[in-house]
């Protein structure tokens, strides 16, 4: 099985529910993205999505590549910038 078919294996039932509640909620992110002036707002605009593990963060991704935005975009472009995880960058 590959890696990314294993995380998303491992998500658990209320991590999906965490991420649903999430892609929800994208566009506040982003616009807390776009006010935010140096590096440090930006990690804390995206700081709920940095505390979800891999898995979840990839799972947030494959959901939010469903929705054609530039407000998605930009979440997803912060995740590649600035996530810890690096699974999680590449796939944004």
């Amino acid at each position: 099985m590959s890696r990314k078919k294993e995380a998303e294996a491992q998500l658990s039932e209320a991590d999906t529910s965490q991420v649903q509640n999430l892609v929800s909620h994208y566009k506040q992110i982003a616009e807390d993205l776009h006010t935010s002036t140096n590096r440090a707002e930006a990690e804390e605009a995206i700081g709920v999505l940095s505390a979800l593990a891999e898995s979840g963060q990839i799972a947030f991704l494959k959901m939010l590549a469903k929705t054609n935005d530039s407000a998605a975009a930009d979440v997803a472009l912060a995740i590649n910038a600035l996530s810890p995880h690096k699974e999680a960058r590449k796939e944004a």
